[in-house]
């Protein structure tokens, strides 16, 4: 018996070797497991982080866009007011010269109090926009209102446009930085210093760069989304009479003017007026008829060139559309009842009125209205004509196109009134299969974090098997050593994806409501979120921005792993 005592403290030991093994390996895999939720958390909230950080800059960018929409919807209702003021001059010297030409007839005693007044209120008009001045029935200088109009609301625009610019272009360069930032706090938490963050994501950039249009030149959907603001006030958009404006349309308002200023001479008068605003590639300009470069009774308008705005609506012009210009205009017609025995001369024109507002080399810029002959061509002409009588005011020291122009965008390529903005790329949202299948082009971040096991050799992990023992007592016994470099424990990797979407919401119940909405820059509804990397590609291409950046990262093995997993049907992709 005592021979055999001890034998089981053998095989006891053995189990207990065999225990401890089994044990440090159970508490080293869970290590690495903790270590790898531990990655792939940080990974995740880099991702995230720079998703956030582009939605925030696309939702800046929609509400610059609808700060833009606004401002030149404010330019338009300007240019509209202006136009109608020139129409409002236009209409009082067509009173002007009817009261005029009747001052030898037998009605002449009874005009003189009305053509006083008629006078004084076209010169009070131009003495609201300019320097109090004698009446000259020529032409006002609306300087302050062109000013306005050019400067601090069109300058503002640019000035919006630029910044727009500038967000999106710090957005570009410091996005991927974001990682790091996120690497940075996770390392003030962390016993290990070896995290980092990949700043060479190509796939990312490319995704970003992909969603916009940094210098949108087509800017039809701005324009009818301004058009669109502009309506809402049916006086600016068309003249008409509503509950703000006691329901007096711009035509009766003039018409109740008039009639108050003749009163007592028993004139009364009839106005028309339609009128409005927009901007387009053509409308009233400088050199389109003669009746729109002297303002002469006898010119007729050229009717065509006043209804060119309606084309701005046709698909033909929209496919190409790029607005050179803001056009304002009003037309109507001008009638004076005269008392009994009284003759009146029908007048042979239109009264009118409009503005057209180009960049600054663009000589169609021009503020017109009907200026009549006797005060117009006789004072600037002489009965004999001349020179000046070409249709350009040469006699005019400040040209009208240098009251009036913008200033035209300075990058190249530009459109010629409306700023160069940053836009959602369009040919995302054109309803094809591939757009769908690429989420219309809703930007992917994706982010690679690495762990450098390396770094470890100061504070090695307590769990390491790092071990060597021999199993025989001689030096040609077998050796058991756990020292040995082991290559999977170089570096770790964790990928994680991120999308700026556009939020739409739940549809309602057989609605066409915003849900149907494609993703824009002109609502800021951008969200951020987790997703998986191959959310925005099909079956045949699952994998293909994981792959990407494996490979230009280095990570050939991983790449390699990941291709022969997905060769044999595996789906579950980073």
């Amino acid at each position: 018996m005592s021979a055999r005592r001890g034998q089981t403290l053998v095989l006891f030991a053995l189990s207990l070797l065999l225990l401890t093994l089994m044990v440090l390996m159970t508490l080293g895999i869970g290590m690495r497991i903790h270590e790898r939720e531990e990655q792939q958390t940080v990974a995740d909230a880099a991702a995230y982080s720079e998703a956030v950080a582009e939605a925030r800059a696309f939702n800046v960018v929609a509400v610059q866009n609808r700060v833009i929409v606004a401002d030149m919807a404010s330019l338009a209702a300007a240019q509209a007011m202006l136009s109608w003021v020139g129409f409002y001059h236009g209409t009082l010297n067509q009173a002007r010269d009817t009261l005029a030409a009747m001052a030898t007839g037998p009605c002449a005693g009874r005009i003189l109090n009305a053509k006083a007044a008629i006078e004084a209120e076209d010169l009070r008009l131009i003495n609201v926009w300019e320097k109090p001045g004698p009446y000259t029935g020529i032409l006002a200088r609306d300087d302050q209102a062109a000013n306005y109009i050019r400067k601090d609301l069109y300058m503002t625009v640019l000035d919006v446009a630029r910044e727009q610019r500038a967000v999106y272009l710090n957005l570009t360069k410091g996005v991927t930085a974001v990682g790091n930032r996120v690497v940075t706090a996770a390392q003030q938490g962390s016993p290990w210093d070896d995290l980092s963050a990949d700043t060479t994501q190509d796939t990312t950039d490319a995704e970003l760069t992909a969603a916009v249009d940094l210098q949108q030149q087509r800017p039809i959907d701005q324009v009818r989304a301004m058009m669109a603001t502009r309506g809402v006030d049916p006086f600016i958009s068309s003249r008409e009479g509503n509950a703000r404006t006691g329901d007096i349309s711009a035509a009766k308002y003039v018409q109740n003017r008039l009639n108050m200023l003749m009163a007592g001479d028993g004139l009364t008068a009839t106005v028309t007026d339609v009128g409005t605003a927009y901007l387009g590639i053509d409308g009233p300009q400088l050199f389109s008829g003669a009746g729109e470069t002297t303002g002469l009774d006898g010119d007729l308008l050229n009717k065509a060139a006043w209804t060119h705005w309606h084309d701005a609506a046709k698909t033909s012009v929209e496919s190409t559309f790029r607005p050179f210009g803001a056009w304002a205009q009003d037309r109507g017609t001008y009638r004076m009842n005269p008392p009994p025995g009284c003759a009146v001369p029908t007048p042979v024109d239109d009264s009118f009125g409009y503005l057209v507002t180009t960049n600054s080399n663009d000589k169609r810029t021009n503020h017109m209205w009907r200026r009549g002959q006797t005060f117009d061509y006789l004072e600037r002409c002489g009965p004999s004509g001349g020179p000046q009588c070409t249709g350009v005011w040469v006699d005019d020291a400040d040209r009208p196109w240098e009251r009036h122009h913008f200033t035209k965008d300075a990058r190249p390529g530009t459109a010629d009134l409306w700023p160069v903005f940053v836009d959602y790329e369009s040919g995302n949202v054109s309803g094809s299969a591939n757009d769908r299948a690429n989420l219309q082009g809703q930007p992917k971040t994706l982010v690679a974090i690495d762990r450098n096991y390396l770094k470890r050799s100061g504070s090695k992990d307590p769990w390491e098997l790092d071990l060597r023992f021999r199993f025989a007592r001689t030096g040609t016994g077998s050796e058991l050593d756990l020292r040995t470099f082991r290559p999977g424990l170089r570096r770790a990797s964790a990928i994680a994806a991120g999308l700026a979407y556009y939020h739409r919401g739940r549809p309602a119940v057989g609605a066409d409501d915003h849900a149907q909405e494609p993703p824009n820059f002109l609502n800021p509804f951008w969200r951020a979120t987790l997703v998986s990397s191959d959310v925005d590609e099909g079956a045949t291409s699952r994998g293909k921005s994981v792959l990407s950046t494996l490979t230009s990262r280095g990570d050939v093995d991983a790449a390699s792993t990941l291709k022969q997993l997905r060769a044999n049907g595996y789906e579950a992709m980073p």
